[in-house]
């Protein structure tokens, strides 16, 4: 089973930092997606929003992601309470 962790905290001696390096020893094969590593933007721009509703997206990162998400059979999200996930991963979790 192919699992994918998303993970989205900026600084690595917090709790989520922790959660992660646990959650990387328990789940063996796993890819890692790391938002503030990759500075993935969630914002969606008029020119993104454009050609989102065909299916398309304009952001590198977003067809990086759709190819790992494609290939996963589980996701596990890290981030702070009290962020959504849309908060945190933008567009590409809406594909």
């Amino acid at each position: 089973m192919k699992t994918t962790i998303v993970y989205a905290h900026p600084w690595e001696g917090s709790f989520n930092s922790a959660v992660l390096k646990e959650a990387e020893k328990a789940t063996g094969d796993y890819e890692l997606i790391d938002l503030y590593a990759d500075e993935f933007n969630p914002v969606m721009s008029k020119e993104e929003l454009a050609v989102y509703g065909r299916g398309e997206f304009l952001d590198p990162l977003v067809a990086k992601y759709n190819r790992i998400l494609d290939d996963t059979d589980r996701i596990i999200f890290i981030f702070p309470g009290g962020m959504t996930c849309q908060q945190l991963c933008g567009d590409f979790w809406t594909r």
